[in-house]
């Protein structure tokens, strides 16, 4: 969808979201044998579950990307767990997760760029339309090699990128309301992820904090392409304008979105060198923030 089809909050974008609502949907997670990456593992079957109920039977993808050391024999035991794990965590027994697990070996002393760079291949190959990583942040955990390269992957990656942080809630927490930190600026960037989580992540139970920068009424009356295909959805949502000096931005991302105990930041990168504020600080919000983290770039999704 081109940004001018978004911004203009026509019937077709609200027709096109309703129905990008409904269809298979292949997410992916990256898996190396770490809690995080287990804890991973939990959101995307707590996010299959919540698409899948109340919705007619049909089969969801999920591919498992398990990145191993080649010395290593614990790839068959790694597998038979995880599918375990995801089959005690399914909810609707109607609807089907086809599971696929894709495994590639990479050198022990592989920089982050060439394991993301495998990770990010496996995915493309396989239409993964979010990738799952796992953020380190548990005190001597060494098996997680996907986590110490988390912020390349969010810097580099062309394919939505959902960053896990260790402080996220438990899988028996689907049934409560979520809060989304969406930070958007007017640009293609940010008015992708947005879109990209109304599309296919947000509930009606969920609620939406749009957050501006700027607080000049022309610039308010550029984000109503925002809050049109908000208010099309039903979707319950509230307005945070900043007046915030550029350099306090980040840190005040981090802060609102805690007071208002978001589990998820939203925010748009630009792949260009001239990045915009939001894109900008992405990196700074996802090491000092809590809540997990979810990057689109401004590609095709």
């Amino acid at each position: 969808m081109s940004s001018k089809t978004l911004e203009s909050g026509s019937h077709e974008a609200l027709k096109e979201t309703l129905e990008a609502m409904n269809k298979t949907f292949n997410f992916g997670v990256a898996i190396d044998g770490s809690l995080m990456s287990l804890k991973a593992l939990d959101l995307v079957c707590k996010l299959m579950n919540e698409r899948a109920l109340g919705k007619p039977p049909k089969v969801e993808k999920l591919h498992c990307f398990h990145v191993e050391n080649p010395s290593k024999q614990e790839a068959l035991s790694l597998q038979s767990s995880h599918f375990k794990h995801s089959a005690s965590l399914r909810i609707d027994k109607e609807s089907m997760i086809d599971m696929k697990w894709h495994q590639s070996h990479v050198d022990r002393c592989a920089q982050h760029a060439g394991i993301f760079s495998l990770l990010e291949g496996m995915a493309r190959d396989h239409k993964v339309e979010l990738l799952v990583v796992g953020t380190f942040g548990l005190n001597g955990e060494k098996k997680d090699r996907i986590g110490r390269m988390s912020s390349f992957s969010m810097a580099n990656s062309q394919i939505p990128v959902f960053i896990v942080k260790p402080t996220f809630l438990d899988s028996s927490a689907s049934a409560a309301p979520r809060g989304y930190f969406v930070a958007v600026d007017g640009l293609a960037a940010s008015s992708k992820a947005l879109l990209f989580v109304i599309k296919y992540l947000v509930r009606k139970k969920d609620k939406i904090h749009l957050f501006y920068k700027n607080t000049r009424e022309e610039v308010k009356g550029f984000f109503d392409h925002y809050i049109a295909l908000l208010e099309g959805m039903e979707l319950a949502y509230e307005s945070i304008y900043s007046a915030d000096k550029r350099e306090n931005v980040a840190a005040e991302i981090v802060r609102r979105s805690s007071e208002l105990e978001c589990e998820f930041i939203v925010m748009g990168k630009k792949r260009t060198r001239t990045d915009s504020l939001l894109g900008s600080i992405s990196d700074h919000v996802a090491a000092k923030s809590r809540s997990s983290l979810i990057i689109c770039k401004d590609t095709k999704f």
